[in-house]
């Protein structure tokens, strides 16, 4: 939810957010803001790991850029596109985001 909807980690310390957590799943702990930060780097760390490895097999890759805006920002998004042999369906995979 933050990241899809653009919200500061901060928002995990916020009194509305805690209590519709609370109410949501009264038995699950939220995370502290630098856990969840923490969480979020250990992720894209480990998934960038695994398409680098995944890329490495790849014959050919179509790359496309995208610009977009949000909330008065603008965005360039860049995507690496490839046919999976086995499957013959295409894969997407968002490389950047600035």
């Amino acid at each position: 939810m933050l990241v899809e909807d653009m919200q500061p980690i901060a928002t995990v310390e916020r009194s509305g957010f805690k209590k519709l957590f609370q109410r949501i799943l009264p038995n699950v702990d939220l995370p502290s803001r630098r856990t969840l930060a923490r969480n979020i780097d250990d992720m894209y760390d480990s998934h960038k790991q695994q398409l680098i490895e995944e890329l490495k097999h790849i014959d050919y890759i179509s790359t496309t850029a995208d610009l977009c805006s949000s909330h008065k920002r603008s965005f360039l998004g860049i995507a690496a596109h490839y046919i999976d042999k086995s499957t013959l369906q295409r894969v997407s995979h968002v490389l950047t985001c600035q």
